[in-house]
């Protein structure tokens, strides 16, 4: 097993042209796998020295094998085991200290261990033996990961694979202040947590707020730095396999103005961000058009949520967002909503105060009286006021679709 986000054997090609502003990337960093030595040191003094990366060792009757590693800056560091031998670890510091940080059958698969700890710079050292239930003797492969020497994703998206008991870390930029939202997508149940430069934990999420048992961490008016992602396999689904992950931050939200925008939600759970202007104080309409079922979230320019989520008064599934808005910069969120189907085409509009043509005007003003006829019929409790209303509704649908 390779330190990366995914086995060097995946193309190093785009996923998709869907998004000409948010083309998710393939991502990897291979360190390498490291060869079993003859015999791993026995005693602290004899440890072995091992990069970030994964290294194959064997424990034989009996025996303990020593490693050792060291970190430049403080930060998060995962060490963990994967194999079938029941393995124990123990951590010591250079002045031969026990830190108490054993662990034992705590790792995502069989019985191996995992430990997730925050280390301040130095040089540590690991002691790994037999544990007390499984196969105390046999092959088994060790990866250590640190925090400084993470992958950094600079794209919006990267792909990973995730075998029995793995971990991944990515870090993240965020050049400004602003929405940053980092999810997966797949068949793979993932789990995401967040921990800023030095390895503190600022968020934790397991399995939801994504498609399926995919992770969605979002986080509103984050501050410019960077941040890391521990990736692992999930508890509710199939935790092992293939996943696309995206990243999202305002440097790299579309930027839009007056116009249509065909775009696509996809895969399932794809997110848009989109950035436009307001140059001058008045209503701003936001809105899509196509089968696919959107919802819209509107931001300021720090990243704040500044009104309701907007899920219906658009034609069929889509929304109509209308709003006064002061002259400034504007961030706008579209996600699939929770009636139709949840991924699929669809075609942005925008118009700006001053700037929109007479056909936009009328757009407008059609999409209103739709969302008020369609408001009636929900309501409605006689059949010839529906009858009514659905005659409205289909003419005013002509008329938008001849516009």
């Amino acid at each position: 097993m390779t330190h990366s986000i995914h086995p060097s054997s995946h193309p190093s090609t785009p996923v998709s042209s869907r998004k000409p502003f948010l083309a998710a990337v393939l991502f990897g960093l291979a360190l390498g796998t490291h060869p079993a030595a003859a015999d791993d040191g026995n005693t602290l003094g004899s440890a072995t020295p091992v990069p970030p990366g994964s290294y194959e060792a064997d424990l034989t009757g009996g025996d303990v094998d020593w490693f050792s590693f060291s970190v430049t800056s403080t930060g998060l560091v995962a060490i963990f085991t994967q194999g079938a031998t029941d393995t124990k670890l123990e951590v010591y510091n250079s002045a031969g200290t026990n830190l108490y940080l054993t662990t034992d059958n705590r790792g995502g698969g069989d019985y191996n261990f995992e430990k997730v700890e925050r280390f301040l710079p130095g040089t540590y050292y690991l002691k790994v033996s037999a544990g007390r239930l499984g196969s105390p003797t046999g092959p088994y492969t060790l990866t250590l990961r640190t925090q400084e020497s993470a992958p950094l994703v600079t794209s919006s998206g990267f792909t990973g694979y995730l075998t029995r008991g793995q971990i991944d870390f990515v870090k993240v930029p965020v050049e400004r202040q602003g929405l940053l939202e980092v999810y997966t997508t797949g068949s793979t149940d993932t789990d995401g947590e967040l921990y800023n430069s030095s390895g503190t934990s600022l968020y934790h999420n397991r399995e939801s707020g994504g498609a399926g048992y995919n992770f969605l961490i979002q986080r509103e008016s984050q501050i410019p730095g960077e941040y890391l992602f521990l990736i692992r396999g999930g508890r509710l689904g199939t935790p092992t396999g293939p996943y696309e992950g995206f990243v999202l931050r305002p440097s790299l939200a579309e930027p839009v103005t007056e116009g249509a925008y065909p775009h696509s939600l996809t895969p399932l759970g794809d997110i848009d961000h989109f950035v436009c202007t307001v140059e001058t104080a008045g209503e701003v309409r936001f809105w899509t058009t196509g089968t696919t079922d959107t919802k819209a979230w509107l931001y300021n320019s720090a990243g704040t949520q500044l009104y309701p989520v907007a899920d219906s008064g658009g034609t069929g599934d889509n929304y109509f967002l209308e709003k006064s808005l002061d002259p400034g910069i504007y961030y706008l969120r579209v996600a699939a909503g929770g009636r139709g189907s949840g991924s699929g085409d669809y075609v942005l509009h925008l118009d700006l105060p001053g700037v929109a043509s007479p056909a936009s005007l009328q757009r407008a003003a059609l999409v209103r009286k739709l969302a008020i006829a369609k408001k009636k019929l929900r309501v409605s409790r006689s059949a010839a006021t529906e009858k009514g209303l659905k005659r409205s509704i289909a003419t005013l649908l002509r008329r938008l679709r001849s516009i």
